[in-house]
């Protein structure tokens, strides 16, 4: 199975070696007033990509990616729009509550066409206080494993129905 991400960011790998940063995400005080920006080393289009590669693999298949869609490809899946969205709150009391978002949408491939496209959504909120520092990346964990586990049976649904069902 060929994994591409149409809606790839141009930075791809080594960003930790580069220095790069993404912005993932805000923090906010008790009163809902911006006080910073939640940073990752991964790109939110990376993190979907792995996350469903993963799944994939998971699910029994041989998964290889690359910059674009092979012509005539057996079998693949195109991300076509991601979105990765995360809010840390701080309270007055030294918690930190935090919600995501998490949207992804693509095409499924078989025999070179696109035959079937999808989108899914995953909402995840939760509160911390003690390791309040790892609270983001739970947040997304959670938020991904959502998204993905309503895609992938899909997607298998899709790439092993026989023709004519």
């Amino acid at each position: 199975m060929f994994l591409n991400a149409t809606a790839k960011h141009p930075a791809r790998n080594n960003n930790v070696d580069q220095g790069i940063r993404f912005v993932i995400g805000k923090q906010m005080d008790s009163y809902g007033m911006i006080t910073g920006e939640i940073l990752s080393v991964t790109s939110k289009e990376d993190m979907m990509i792995d996350a469903m590669k993963r799944e994939l693999t998971a699910a029994g298949y041989s998964v290889e990616s690359g910059a674009s869609m092979p012509r005539g490809v057996a079998k693949g899946v195109d991300l076509t729009a991601i979105q990765v969205e995360l809010d840390e709150t701080a309270s007055i009391i030294p918690k930190i509550e935090a919600e995501g978002t998490f949207k992804v949408s693509m095409d499924v491939w078989k025999n070179g066409v696109i035959i079937k496209k999808l989108s899914y959504e995953s909402k995840v909120s939760d509160a911390a206080i003690i390791h309040r520092d790892l609270l983001p990346r739970e947040i997304i964990e959670k938020g991904l494993r959502g998204a993905l586990s309503q895609a992938v049976p899909d997607i298998i649904s899709a790439l092993e129905q026989k023709p004519g069902n």
